[in-house]
């Protein structure tokens, strides 16, 4: 009797323990994931991917600490924009001077295409439709013959009533803006461009709430950086969306987890896709911080990508996004004081040259045939490449910031905290936190 009663107490012991084990990874798996943003910030910024973090970036988080309430800050700085996550409880308020505020918890103005009138069906998000208004093309060529200063040709310019009036814009004397510029009418430069399939009609996320059709399922998203993918397998419902070296392809809602894993399989092959994100796949956010030096950051993520997908039940890790060569203007200050010029004006030429302007109703683009023709333009009879140092660089094209230090990420799509497991061998100083969501 007392052998069985031992066996007895033995399969109890292991019973209770194995319970105990299950609720724990029960309660685990149950963790919510990670808590969303409360407010977006962002303020425009100009300048070197790195320079505008220094300059814009942490003063912007010094400001935002010293917001009470305030449990968690991620910023994102490009060479045209800084935008920084707030975490905050409910109720916070946020006032900063100077910069753009958006809480997060109200509705957008969204469009979607839907078609089927008996059994809508979501092919996709959309851009809004635009109303067309004058582009100016300015031709650097005839601007350098004419001795012309294109930042003081642009700031002349007003939208008019007709492209005929704005046309024959004064430059000087006997000299108008049709001598050196192309004007003609275009939609202005969309967010997205749309291939529209026959049928298709748009509608708003206010307009499916008015008519009840909420119930509409929206479609997988795949977005990623490189050229449009010629897919084989599965296809996309129709919709393309298409920013400049930035495409987003809407496949059918039905698209299951087979299909979408031959999607991401093809995508992987093709030469310069980079693919950045897919909608209804569970995904963790590894986030690695410290004092650690951030090449030091990048290139341990680096190595941690390959290592992620060949874990069990991973469709897509993306990595740190690599910069890629670019031309540079650096000012000098000096020189251009002792030449009274304005280093305000000579930034000007640099961006209306790389990003165009927009102002009063109009566009004005000042195309390069190539990116060194720069130094040639001309600014109060001085060429920019006497008041400017030009050097060619790789910068990358965002650099990220949590809770006031440099961060770099990794997404694994498909895994969740416990499937990633511990992350060994970080370097000295560095930090890594999961985020399920």
């Amino acid at each position: 009797m007392r052998v069985p009663l031992l066996i007895a107490t033995a399969v109890l012991a292991v019973m209770a323990g194995a319970a105990y084990w299950a609720s724990r990874r029960l309660v685990e798996a149950q963790r919510p994931a990670a808590p969303r943003p409360a407010f977006r910030v962002s303020v425009p910024a100009r300048g070197r991917v790195s320079q505008n973090e220094q300059n814009v970036e942490q003063p912007l988080e010094e400001k935002l600490s010293a917001v009470p309430g305030i449990t968690r800050l991620r910023g994102r700085t490009t060479e045209r924009q800084v935008e920084v996550e707030v975490w905050a409880p409910p109720g916070t308020r946020l006032d900063v001077p100077g910069v753009t505020v958006t809480p997060l918890d109200l509705p957008a103005e969204r469009y979607f295409l839907v078609t089927g009138q008996k059994r809508p069906q979501v092919l996709g998000e959309v851009c809004g439709r635009e109303e067309p208004s004058p582009l100016v093309v300015l031709d650097p060529l005839r601007l350098q013959a004419m001795n012309l200063d294109a930042v003081a040709v642009d700031r002349a310019l007003k939208a008019t009533g007709d492209l005929e009036t704005l046309s024959r814009t004064p430059l000087g004397p006997g000299l108008r803006l049709s001598d050196v510029a192309t004007v003609r009418l275009e939609p202005p430069l969309p967010a997205c461009a749309v291939r529209v399939p026959e049928g298709a009609w748009l509608v708003t996320a206010r307009q499916q709430e008015l008519e009840g059709a909420t119930r509409l399922e929206a479609p997988t998203r795949v977005e990623l950086d490189g050229p449009v993918p010629k897919l084989v397998s599965v296809q996309p419902r129709a919709v393309t969306v298409r920013l400049p070296n930035h495409v987003t392809l809407y496949f059918s809602p039905a698209l299951s987890p087979a299909q979408r894993a031959l999607v991401l399989g093809e995508l992987r092959q093709q030469p310069g896709t980079q693919v950045r994100h897919v909608d209804g796949v569970k995904r963790v956010r590894i986030v690695l911080t410290g004092t650690a030096d951030r090449e030091v950051l990048g290139r341990f993520a680096l190595d941690l990508v390959p290592l992620l997908q060949k874990r069990p039940g991973a469709e897509l890790v993306v990595g740190p996004a690599q910069g890629q060569p670019g031309l540079y203007a650096r000012v000098d200050a000096e020189r251009a004081a002792a030449l009274g010029l304005a280093v305000a004006d000579l930034e000007a030429l640099v961006s209306l040259a790389r990003e165009g302007s927009a102002h009063d109703g109009l566009r004005v683009t000042l195309p390069l045939a190539q990116p060194d023709h720069l130094g040639a333009l001309m600014i109060r009879d001085r060429r920019l490449a006497e008041l400017v140092t030009l050097s060619t660089g790789v910068d990358p094209p965002e650099l990220l910031r949590v809770d006031r230090q440099r961060a770099v990420e990794v997404v694994a799509y498909g895994l969740d905290h416990q499937t990633v497991g511990p992350v060994r061998g970080l370097p000295y100083g560095a930090k890594v936190e999961f985020r399920d969501e």
